[in-house]
């Protein structure tokens, strides 16, 4: 138990930093990023402590847990904040297209 313990130590400060960094960030690739690194530390969590035994308490089976859970909720993190950002390199559909067009030559009307 003392093990998992330890671990789940180490991780557990480096996931708030990730957190508050997270809740700081201002811009989506900033945000995808740091989702990104929160998501690659969770799996190096979760390949550390892949080791301790199942049935080891249950101090010990709940922090097994705990990185597999982080690793969702980055995961999710990640994925949303990277279809925020890639939202707006989306292409303008046909609709848009056509209006801008219509106020581009409204605003050539009103000039001449």
């Amino acid at each position: 138990m003392d093990v998992a313990l330890e671990i789940a130590k180490l991780y557990f400060i480096p996931s708030g930093l990730f957190l508050t960094a997270l809740g700081t960030a201002r811009t989506e690739p900033l945000k995808t990023a740091v989702s990104a690194l929160g998501f690659l530390m969770a799996a190096f969590w979760a390949h550390s402590i892949a080791d301790i035994p199942p049935h080891a308490g249950n101090l010990a089976s709940a922090l097994r847990s705990a990185p597999y859970f982080f690793l969702l909720l980055w995961g999710f993190s990640t994925l949303a904040h990277s279809w925020r950002w890639f939202e707006k390199w989306k292409p303008a559909t046909r609709i848009q297209r056509l209006e801008a067009r219509v106020k581009e030559l409204k605003e050539k009307a009103s000039v001449n």
